[in-house]
């Protein structure tokens, strides 16, 4: 996995991320933060990974695989498996 990318998947779920959108939105913000951060935490690690990277980051399924060690339509698989579940929650 490239370095960006891993900075970008581990930093989110950091701890100290409650301080910074405490700071930016309030309280509402991170009790939303701490509901986002739950629901991610109920996915696999390769389902958050393959989510963030095309769902967030915007990259494409292919450009996705590599870094994340995954042929492009398991990327596309662990997306759909996670959007699923997320919807499923709702």
């Amino acid at each position: 996995m490239n370095r960006r990318l891993h900075l970008l998947l581990c930093v989110g779920f950091e701890d100290h991320t409650f301080e910074t959108v405490g700071l930016m939105f309030g309280e509402d913000g991170v009790a939303a933060w701490l509901d986002v951060r739950a629901a991610f935490g109920r996915l696999s690690a390769k389902e958050r990974a393959a989510l963030i990277s095309v769902g967030l980051l915007g990259f494409t399924p292919d450009e996705a695989s590599e870094p994340l060690g995954m042929s492009p339509g398991a990327v596309r698989a662990a997306v759909s498996r996670a959007r699923e579940k997320l919807e499923s929650e709702r």
